[in-house]
């Protein structure tokens, strides 16, 4: 589902951990790219150095938008090289070995967390991001103030941006919340900062517009990845109650807009808090999340071009995991014993096939994030919905797809008697509402585009006709 991260059983750049290597003698950056089970290639990038004797280093991920990420644990001995990885809000450590060749000038590396991966290493320029054309600059037309908020029960601290209109006072105001993985207040997507754009533009239309680097992550405290879509939930929540404090704000005229995962979370807030004005839903889930994680795996795949009768038993295997998994009977089954249970549908001649899904499930057992997410039926809350909701899709979605998921939402806020809502789909739109080709996750990165103007104009009308009111 969101954003920086694709959940996918055979893609391992999920959790946006994807590494690097060193090397031994020779300082300098290093280009490598990490072998995916799929067949293709990660880039990733590792910057060495040393002082006094001591070893540091760094690494990049350009397509998961991760840069100078510093290892924790280093060790150089000759041609040998071992690093740690244990950055803040990671789920499990990673561990990258490896030889360097002094001859080639080449280091040979694998790569552990979870599963074994090969990446090779050569010496090469930094991998930056250059902005992207709708990322704003400087001078802006409204107020920037940097905020702190505290969500105490939870010993958490979010750090934030809020913008107000220069002139004007009462304004309505929005809070941004982002999808899955970790994110900070720009929702800083493989360069592309859509929650900055979308602040920037709604700001500029008379709203005040709240974003949050997310708990753990960025300059918030807190624990990323322990915490549940539950937990991102109150922070919130907590922000929400926050900007109802603030004199300068319409406090009967504060909502939220959520993409993603945070499409879950401003619904799941809003059916219960009535005094949350309006809600705008970017790529929300409408079906359970287990459907929906099977439905993203199949149109992942078939971009992918995977053989339709392989892609027919791996989904079948994936359903039959996720229903084992959600089980009640199943609830302290380690992953060993809810292997046995879905052993009857793996090809007996594929052990490597077994023990990757026997690897997956362990860690889907493991991450309390993921063990809540595949409970969660948007259907609960949806259907409860009453604020006016505006609800968008884009056609070539292929994370959250659209065939079923945007009928559901129709259905959901029907259900809820919601008097005042709009579901809107934008046929070449991809997950993150950029013009697309085909929709597929690499291309997020190749796209200049970060949103359609289309899709800003639309809330933006939409939100000053809720707001007018």
């Amino acid at each position: 589902m969101m954003q920086k991260n694709i959940r996918s059983i055979i893609l391992l750049s999920f959790f946006a951990l994807l590494s690097c290597s060193l090397a031994y003698g020779q300082e300098g950056y290093w280009r490598g790219g990490l072998l995916l089970p799929n067949g293709k290639s990660l880039p990733i990038g590792l910057g060495i150095s040393q002082k006094n004797g001591q070893w540091t280093a760094f690494l990049d991920s350009p397509e998961q938008n991760v840069y100078d990420m510093n290892w924790d644990s280093i060790s150089i001995n000759g041609e040998e090289i071992f690093l740690r990885l244990l950055p803040e809000g990671a789920n499990g450590n990673a561990v990258l070995t490896g030889k360097w060749n002094a001859e080639l000038n080449v280091i040979d590396a694998l790569w552990t967390q979870g599963m074994t991966l090969n990446v090779h290493f050569m010496k090469g320029e930094l991998y930056r991001v250059k902005p992207k054309k709708q990322t704003p600059t400087p001078p802006f037309a409204y107020k920037i103030e940097e905020v702190k908020i505290e969500n105490i029960a939870a010993k958490v601290s979010l750090a934030g941006t809020l913008t107000l209109p220069e002139k004007g006072q009462k304004f309505p105001a929005i809070i941004l919340v982002s999808g899955s993985g970790p994110q900070d207040r720009d929702c800083d997507i493989f360069g592309h900062k859509l929650f900055w754009v979308m602040a920037d533009y709604l700001t500029k239309r008379g709203f005040a517009v709240l974003r949050l680097d997310d708990r753990g992550f960025g300059k918030s405290t807190g624990d990323f990845a322990t915490s549940t879509t539950a937990d991102f939930a109150k922070d919130i929540a907590a922000a929400f109650d926050f900007l109802q404090k603030d004199v300068r704000l319409d406090k009967k005229k504060i909502g939220l807009l959520g993409h993603s995962e945070g499409g879950i979370i401003a619904p799941m807030l809003a059916a219960k808090n009535k005094k949350i004005a309006f809600v705008v839903l970017m790529a929300a889930p409408a079906v359970p999340i287990t459907e929906l994680m099977v439905q993203q795996n199949k149109r992942i795949a078939e971009l992918d071009s995977m053989p339709a009768e392989a892609l027919a038993k791996n989904l079948k295997i994936l359903a039959n995991i996720y229903s084992q998994i959600n089980a009640p009977q199943n609830k302290n089954k380690t992953a060993d014993e809810i292997f046995a249970l879905i052993e009857k549908d793996i090809d007996s001649e594929s052990p490597e096939l077994a023990e990757k899904i026997k690897t997956q499930l362990a860690f889907f057992l493991e991450n309390k994030w993921f063990s809540y997410f595949l409970k969660i039926d948007p259907q609960s809350y949806l259907s409860q919905l009453t604020c006016p909701t505006l609800a968008l899709q884009g056609g070539k979605d292929v994370q959250v797809t659209p065939d079923d998921n945007l009928p559901a939402m129709q259905t959901h806020l029907e259900k809820a008697k919601n008097k005042n809502f709009s579901c809107q789909l934008f046929p070449e739109l991809n997950h993150l509402f950029q013009t697309a080709d085909t929709g597929s996750p690499e291309e997020y990165a190749k796209i200049e585009e970060t949103i359609a103007p289309e899709v800003l104009k639309v809330i933006g009308d939409w939100l000053e006709k809720v707001s007018s009111k």
